[in-house]
């Protein structure tokens, strides 16, 4: 769940985009041109919608129309509006590293979050894999995404947002489209009362959130030194234990009477600062009249919109029952306001790490900096 926070507006908070999820497509189902979510975990499906959020702000920004949080700066790149930060919320701790909490000297916390191997990062878990006989969680490590039927390809959410605070979360795509780089200004987790581990601000959990989204990553600060990625301050981390029955009455964990769906769908939503409507970027259709905000369900098994069926094969059956935040869509998306800048995106032609390489070749080269063997992040699982 992501929130910006616009002091321009007298330091209120205008809620952006939200989604759900547990789910994420299995390595060998995964579809090579990205038209299905592979990924259905709700911080990054959240991530997702929020960045299809600031594409619409960007164009709106380079057309000359009010924009919320850019401004036009003459033939640059939109640049951010003083005052303006980004915080994200989420129900619970994320999934990998961070779900691994120390207390009085003991590991209490535990992830479903599977250890990358370091000497083969491509290989899927096999039934016998354990990280430890003991039961202990080792920390500082890359993990494949958790979960009890076949493995994915896709790695923890601790990981990911440990990347979005080095290279933020915009993407490489995006990059070029605005003067920095987007981080998050703050990162707060939910925990109920009642868990194993007491969870309150600068406590267990928060600590924990510090280590694994930010501090593992100190090596490997020099890297950006000299980019666009200096940080000039470090993300803020917050853990908050919040009563079980509000949770429960919310939906945000199991009860008695109510049980939590693993994860077969993820929904996402978000608010639109004009109009989904853009004459140059129609990429939202079927939005009730008088709506500018937009839901769509995601079934977490097929990666595709509830109502339709994927094919056994190749992308969905139809263009359809593509999400507007797969890969495909977002790469479309952009494509577009590349040309409109009399800019060549050949998404369709070249896989998807050289387009990234061939649009922002400073965000790609201290990303494989990042991934030099022996740093934390050496046994990143990269796709095609």
């Amino acid at each position: 769940m992501y929130a910006l926070d616009e002091t321009l507006l007298g330091g209120s908070y205008v809620f952006v985009a939200m989604a759900t999820g547990t789910r994420c497509i299995p390595a060998a189902s995964r579809c090579p041109k990205g038209s299905t979510v592979h990924d259905g975990h709700a911080e990054v499906l959240a991530r997702r919608v929020f960045n299809r959020w600031l594409l619409e702000e960007i164009e709106n920004c380079r057309n000359g129309e009010r924009s919320l949080i850019f401004l036009k700066d003459g033939d640059r790149p939109p640049c951010l509006r003083d005052g303006v930060s980004f915080e994200l919320l989420i129900s619970a701790l994320p999934c990998g590293d961070a779900s691994i909490v120390e207390q009085q000297g003991r590991k209490r916390g535990r992830t479903g979050a599977k250890v990358v191997p370091r000497d083969d990062p491509a290989r899927l878990p096999e039934a016998g894999d354990v990280e430890n006989q003991d039961c202990s969680q080792a920390r500082g490590v890359v993990r494949r995404k958790p979960g009890k039927g076949s493995p994915t390809s896709s790695v923890s959410c601790s990981d990911k947002i440990l990347k979005w605070n080095l290279l933020g979360f915009q993407g490489c795509l995006m990059l070029p489209l605005i003067q920095e780089p987007l981080y998050f200004s703050k990162i707060i987790a939910l925990t109920s009362d009642e868990c194993e581990t007491p969870v309150n601000v600068d406590t267990a959990a928060s600590r924990s959130m510090q280590r694994a989204l930010w501090e593992r990553a100190c090596n490997l600060k020099e890297y950006l030194e000299g980019s666009i990625f200096v940080r000039q301050t470090s993300p803020r981390f917050t853990a908050i234990s919040v009563n079980a029955a509000v949770l429960e009455e919310h939906g945000l964990v199991a009860s008695s009477t109510r049980k939590v769906s693993p994860g077969i769908s993820s929904m996402w939503w978000a608010k639109a600062s004009k109009d989904w409507k853009s004459k140059r970027l129609d990429y939202i259709s079927h939005i009730p009249k008088g709506d500018k905000n937009y839901c769509e369900v995601i079934v977490g098994k097929t990666g595709v919109k509830m109502g339709f069926q994927k094919s056994a094969t190749g992308p969905p059956v139809c263009s359809k029952a593509c999400s507007r935040i797969s890969r495909a869509s977002m790469r479309d998306l952009v494509q577009q306001m590349y040309e409109s800048r009399d800019e060549t995106l050949n998404s369709g032609i070249i896989p998807h790490d050289e387009l990234k390489l061939s649009v922002s070749p400073e965000y790609m080269e201290v990303w494989n900096k990042l991934r030099q063997p022996g740093s934390t992040l050496s046994n990143w699982i990269c796709k095609s």
